[in-house]
């Protein structure tokens, strides 16, 4: 196998975002921990943005008892002061104590159960990271990319990012493996609501903000996959303080299937989570495949400052659709459309990367 000269480990994981999704339509930033970061699908410049705790955990069960539970990030590297933003940007996102001064924000999950150690490698359009940790029965992988094949714009401008978590059972028992991706709704409003919907093999966890559908705040987020075995919240539990991620922690850490939960908060802070579950004997492995695909098709130029005059002049209104949203109707529709044809768009941006990463071109 080519030997990579894009592998980062420990602290020279710190700065990386690796960014996933389409052109032109906007993305996430995959962290080198494995962290979801830089949520830049809202039409706007947000480095730093985190969408509450939106992220993949993995869970090990033998006998029907829990055996490891954990979430699938490596450690958040130093500093820990804590952000620049949030308090004192009035961020709605985090609470009141979550500035520079007070440590990292809780939706980084750094308190968390996770892996001790992790290593990075980044050749676009595809990362690659891999976790360790003796006390996790197995071994765990995440892969992440996004739809990029010259040639065809309209594929590689799909407002995706794709996640397969690889999990090997290297002991000698059989276990049960679930994993869990948990997505934040990030539209604060009082129509907001989560909803699970299933239909041709695809399961499916939507975000949504509802209201009108010409509104520049108006969008959507779904959480897809095809696994055969799954279960679902639509919403976590709601309380005060740390209540939401104590009891996700609790319900992770009980065999079996998810319990769905269907209590919103209008306009408050709602995450739902959509599980996989595979069997895997002593030797095996499986991958399960996730897609985030979102919907925020509404915008403005908002960066001329005598814009308004200028649309008014010529008799135009200042908004218009990302061409995205003029292909698909929304993120359940997108989402579906990219397990669908998840076979033909890896392997054609598989060609890409191999054709990049194997030419003469210096590193």
């Amino acid at each position: 196998m080519r030997e990579s000269k894009f592998i980062y480990t420990g602290e020279h994981t710190r700065e990386i975002s690796f960014p996933l999704g389409g052109i032109g339509s906007g993305c996430i930033g995959l962290s080198g921990n494995g962290q979801l970061i830089d949520w830049e699908i809202f039409n706007r410049p947000n480095k730093g943005r985190l969408n509450g705790m939106s992220h993949f955990a993995v869970r090990a069960e033998k006998d029907g008892k829990v055996v490891d539970a954990r979430i699938l990030q490596g450690d958040l590297q130093a500093p820990y002061q804590g952000s620049l933003l949030g308090a004192a940007n009035n961020d709605p996102l985090v609470g009141s104590y979550a500035g520079f001064g007070v440590g990292p924000w809780r939706e980084t999950l750094c308190g968390m159960p996770h892996f001790k150690d992790h290593s990075f490698r980044g050749e676009y359009p595809f990362a690659w990271i891999d976790f360790a940790d003796d006390g996790f029965p197995g071994q765990a992988s995440l892969s992440a990319w996004s739809p990029f094949i010259p040639g065809n714009d309209e594929d590689s401008s799909l407002p995706a990012a794709y996640f397969e978590v690889t999990l090997a059972n290297d002991t000698s028992d059989t276990l049960n493996y679930t994993v869990v991706g948990a997505l934040f709704n990030p539209f604060l409003t009082n129509t907001a609501q989560n909803r699970y919907t299933e239909e041709n093999g695809i399961k499916q966890l939507i975000v949504s903000g509802g209201g009108d559908e010409e509104d520049l705040a108006y969008g959507d987020l779904t959480l897809s996959t095809d696994a055969e075995q799954t279960s679902y919240q639509e919403y976590w539990y709601h309380g005060r303080m740390c209540d939401d991620l104590e009891v996700y922690w609790n319900d992770l850490g009980t065999p079996g299937p998810l319990k769905n939960r269907t209590d919103p908060a209008g306009g408050k802070k709602n995450t739902g989570t959509l599980a996989a579950h595979i069997t895997l004997k002593p030797g095996e492995r499986k991958t399960v495949r996730f897609v985030i695909t979102w919907n925020v098709p509404n915008r403005e130029n908002d960066w001329h400052a005598g814009i308004e005059e200028l649309c008014s002049k010529n008799g135009v209104k200042n908004r218009w659709k990302n061409w995205y949203a003029t292909r698909w109707a929304d993120s359940p529709e997108s989402g579906a459309y990219a397990l669908q044809a998840y076979e033909r768009l890896r392997a054609d941006t598989a060609a890409f990367h191999c054709a990049l990463f194997n030419s003469t071109l210096p590193a």
